[in-house]
């Protein structure tokens, strides 16, 4: 099939400012796989590994059966993609799932064999796109708008009219870009194992009756093991203004207005 882009072209990374890590960055790592969390019509949790010398990754291996997949010189860095879509990519993005749909409670949970074929079809996908930073965190959080990238655009323009000169094809290459599926993404990377298991498809819901003592003994350890634990810093540096100083609305002495990181519509 004829191309009107050339090689270079179609193999551009988007780029973001130094220091960020990027979808695509993420995806073109060596031994990369990707298994599919949660899928719906409009969404897609993605569970993005590959893995680096023991000194750079985070935790233990990804669900794999494959014995060769991690060595002791080894450990797997994993990273979450979540994407707001068109019902269309609803099947691909759903053919490597990380979990059997029937496992109901967290010690039932096991992984599935890794489909080598389905994740290098998801990660093929991905590359298609080009990714546009609209917002970072400062930390292990960015935010992007995924459009066609050129080459797919003008190449599936070409299959669906051979006749059509070359300028006809590209003049239609913005139009087609939303056409063809463009979507929000967040890109958590590296995410830790809390942040994975949030992203986990639900078990369903448990009714605990709470009392006095139950908490004192139970949750209130818990919550301060959370706080000791350190991984509220995030909210102490906001509220000090020590990071996502760009989002600050109104800095009173007494509280902070801050844009929440979800909050889609509001401009940059």
């Amino acid at each position: 099939m004829t191309s009107w882009v050339s090689s270079a072209e179609e193999k551009k990374i988007s780029a973001s400012p130094e220091g960020i890590t990027n979808p695509l960055s993420v995806l073109s790592n060596t031994n990369c796989k990707v298994h599919s969390l949660t899928v719906s019509d409009q969404h897609a949790t993605l569970l993005i590994s590959h893995t680096v010398p023991s000194a750079e990754g985070n935790d233990k291996d990804l669900p794999s059966n494959d014995s060769n997949d991690s060595t002791a010189e080894s450990k797997t860095v994993k990273s979450l993609l979540k994407l707001t879509l068109v019902p269309f990519h609803k099947a691909l993005l759903g053919s490597n799932p990380a979990l059997s749909p029937d496992d109901s409670q967290v010690p039932e949970r096991n992984f599935l064999h890794h489909n080598e074929k389905a994740s290098n079809g998801m990660i093929s996908f991905l590359k298609g796109y080009e990714f546009k930073l609209k917002s970072e965190s400062g930390a292990e959080y960015s935010y992007y708008t995924a459009k066609p990238s050129r080459s797919r655009s003008c190449n599936l323009l070409y299959a669906l009219s051979p006749e059509n000169a070359k300028e006809s094809i590209t003049s239609l290459v913005s139009t087609a870009s939303d056409a063809f599926g463009s979507f929000d993404v967040e890109l958590i990377s590296p995410a830790n194992e809390r942040q994975i298991s949030r992203a986990m498809p639900s078990l369903g819901s448990t009714l605990i009756h709470e009392t006095p003592e139950l908490y004192q003994r139970i949750v209130q350890p818990y919550i301060q093991s959370i706080v000791d634990g350190g991984s509220l810093n995030w909210i102490i540096n906001v509220v000090q203004v020590k990071k996502e100083q760009e989002r600050i609305l109104v800095n009173h002495d007494e509280f902070i207005v801050n844009i929440d990181t979800k909050w889609r519509t509001h401009p940059p």
